[in-house]
């Protein structure tokens, strides 16, 4: 059997490794049953030293795996991928555009500082945002004023027009998005950032572009990075298919699939994606490249989720969790992923594998097989939740 990191530097719980100290004390004849009481000078200082030894080790773990593509994560990923790799990972950053404050002619005037007002979508889980500018605004006036996201990334992207309230109140005043300029009110997107799986996708794709001609890592490497212009890359789903072109078998042809977790990219950002593959051309003389974004192919899921009474959970709990379980399953579904039935109740079930009985499928009851550009989006349609 390979051997693994964890073989080498195996984990110790503060507990094990207090238990080690006090054996390695009874073994030393030390009265250890006599420490009763948590002011005892031994038995405090074993406590304490093994925090402190439980600490270090873990800090030698997070080092050791850091040292590795296949088991470093967070920082220690973002670190070993700029030393090694030489590359940036891109950060999760704050959308931020102008809204426009309207008020009534028989409200009074405001005038606002920054970081006083909160807006967002509708709905107490909404998108919020706060302005980063002041102003005044004048009865029967209008007022421009640049809001940021509080929370990074893609959500705060909200399309033109999008229907906004005031969060905090101000009688007579309502808020809007309309176009700022370029088609847009946004002055900069947000970016939800690379994660771990993604950014390790981009290092592993190094060693792919070097003398690369059309080989996969190489067009998965190049689909992930920011186009010309843009502060992170719109794209987080890739699919490469070699060999391919206008749906059929095409010798030395490559159709590379694009799109984000959401679904197909905006034709700007699906051609400005494009041209990471030109100038110079990445593909090889004489090749041919097809980039084109994704299409979502909705599966609406009917079902009966059987609750037991007796596991004392709300139905409301278990409709929440069930919701989280299926966006996190979705996350996990690739462009071109056939999906089985038994997966997506397997997937409800585990939203509370000890309240839930079992689940029943409406829908779908057959294998959901996509085209080669389209991407599964799981859609609760007829769920009920029964208590039996």
């Amino acid at each position: 059997m390979p051997a693994v990191l964890s073989d080498i530097l195996t984990e110790k719980t503060e507990l094990t490794i207090f238990y080690d100290l006090m054996a390695k004390h009874l073994k030393n004849g030390v009265p250890t049953a006599s420490w009763v009481d948590t002011t005892n000078v031994g038995l405090s200082l074993t406590h304490l030293l093994a925090e402190e030894l439980y600490q270090d080790r873990e800090v030698m773990r997070l080092i050791a795996k850091s040292m590795f593509l296949d088991d470093a994560t967070g920082d220690g990923l973002t670190l070993l991928g700029k030393s090694q790799y030489n590359l940036e990972r891109i950060l999760p950053s704050f959308a931020m555009g102008k809204m426009v404050l309207s008020n009534v002619a028989s409200a009074p005037k405001y005038i606002f500082i920054p970081g006083q007002l909160v807006a967002g979508t509708l709905g107490d889980n909404g998108v919020l945002f706060t302005n980063v500018d002041g102003g005044t605004l004048n009865p029967g006036g209008t007022l421009t004023l640049t809001f940021q996201a509080k929370s990074p990334g893609l959500s705060g992207n909200l399309p033109n027009d999008t229907a906004l309230d005031l969060k905090t109140s101000l009688p007579g005043v309502s808020i809007s998005n309309p176009i700022y300029k370029d088609g847009t009110w946004l002055i900069r997107a947000g970016a939800d950032g690379r994660s771990d799986e993604l950014f390790k996708v981009e290092c592993d794709g190094q060693w792919g572009i070097i003398g690369s001609e059309c080989n996969e890592q190489a067009m998965v490497f190049w689909a992930l990075q920011p186009p010309v212009g843009y502060q992170s890359s719109p794209v987080t789903q890739v699919r490469v298919m070699s060999n391919f072109l206008n749906n059929g078998y095409w010798p030395g042809a490559v159709t590379v699939i694009v799109g984000n977790d959401r679904g197909p990219l905006p034709k700007s950002d699906a051609d400005a994606v494009a041209g990471n593959f030109e100038n110079p051309e990445k593909y090889g003389i004489g090749r041919k490249i097809n980039v084109m974004s994704l299409k979502n192919l909705d599966v609406f899921i009917d079902a009966d989720v059987n609750i037991y009474k007796t596991a004392n959970v709300s139905v409301d709990e278990i409709r929440q969790s069930a919701k989280n379980s299926i966006a996190e399953y979705q996350r996990l579904i690739k462009i071109g992923q056939i999906l089985y039935p038994q997966k997506i109740g397997a997937r409800m079930e585990d939203a509370n594998k000890l309240a839930i009985r079992d689940v029943v499928l409406g829908s779908p009851l057959l294998p959901i097989f996509p085209l080669y550009y389209e991407r599964p989006r799981l859609v609760l349609r007829n769920v009920n939740y029964n208590l039996v």
